[in-house]
């Protein structure tokens, strides 16, 4: 908590360092003046020190809680002001990743994913882990590989969005941003609510698999065509299905065949 939630009212001044408290204006005078402060030879010196060259000061000090000026401070509203975030937290971004039926590493690398903290050629280049000039998607279609460009514009890697709701026997224009992507394709138009787990699975799967193949691509120098892409995908989202939900009984190839009837869609 900063000094800014605080204030001290002068009294006496013996308590309250003349530079270093917060009692006159809304920050401390040597970060308010810091060039004064360089040149003042007491540096540790009290209000009341400094009130004998011409301060006057009459009565005791205190703090005081500014964001309460009433009832002054409190337990409670210290935790409310520390637990309560100034911008609103986007709850898509903070929860919706994380669940049960989908490995931790899949979900904290969704997580990375919408904040744009993938090492992706583009930010691996603004950190200059890589020259500028070596940015060119890993899937050398000649263009910058960026997150967006990777997983949704990429006309080798992304392209897989359209074979997978070939599979589940739908189709959809997608929209061209990460996160209202993967939110339109969990929450389909069309499938009812039991379904988005099942659908959070396959999306997280998909974007998973595009990044692995990206990955071989840079390091093995091997490339998988995309057939092979979407049996990636078919097999991880069952294979999380099936280790971590003993309810599901379905065969792979029930899976891989009729994936809305698993889902309970008949």
């Amino acid at each position: 908590m900063s000094s800014i939630e605080f204030r001290i009212l002068i009294f006496d001044g013996r308590d309250t360092l003349f530079s270093h408290d917060n009692w006159v204006a809304d920050i401390p005078l040597r970060s308010k003046f810091p060039r004064l402060f360089d040149l003042v030879v007491y540096k540790e010196s009290t209000v009341e020190e400094m009130g004998r060259l011409g301060w006057e000061v009459t009565v005791h000090d205190t703090w005081r809680w500014l964001l309460d000026l009433v009832h002054g401070y409190s337990a409670s509203g210290a935790y409310h002001f520390l637990t309560t975030p100034v911008v609103p937290v986007d709850r898509y971004l903070v929860d919706d990743v994380w669940h049960k039926l989908i490995p931790s590493k899949v979900s904290l690398f969704v997580w990375r994913l919408l904040r744009d903290r993938l090492p992706t050629k583009d930010n691996l280049a603004r950190r200059r882990v890589i020259p500028a000039a070596n940015t060119t998607c890993s899937a050398i279609c000649d263009n910058l590989e960026t997150a967006r460009h990777l997983f949704l514009e990429c006309n080798v890697l992304s392209s897989i969005w359209p074979s997978v709701l070939h599979w589940l026997g739908s189709s959809a224009v997608l929209p061209g941003e990460l996160r209202h992507h993967l939110n339109q394709f969990i929450h389909m138009a069309g499938l009812p609510r039991f379904t988005h787990i099942h659908l959070k699975i396959i999306s997280f799967a998909s974007v998973w698999v595009i990044w692995k193949e990206g990955n071989n691509r840079i390091f093995n120098n091997a490339a998988c065509n995309p057939s092979s892409l979407l049996e990636k995908i078919k097999f991880n989202s069952y294979l999380w299905l099936k280790s971590k939900q003993t309810a599901f009984s379905y065969s792979y190839h029930d899976w891989w065949k009729k994936s809305l009837l698993c889902m309970g869609v008949h």
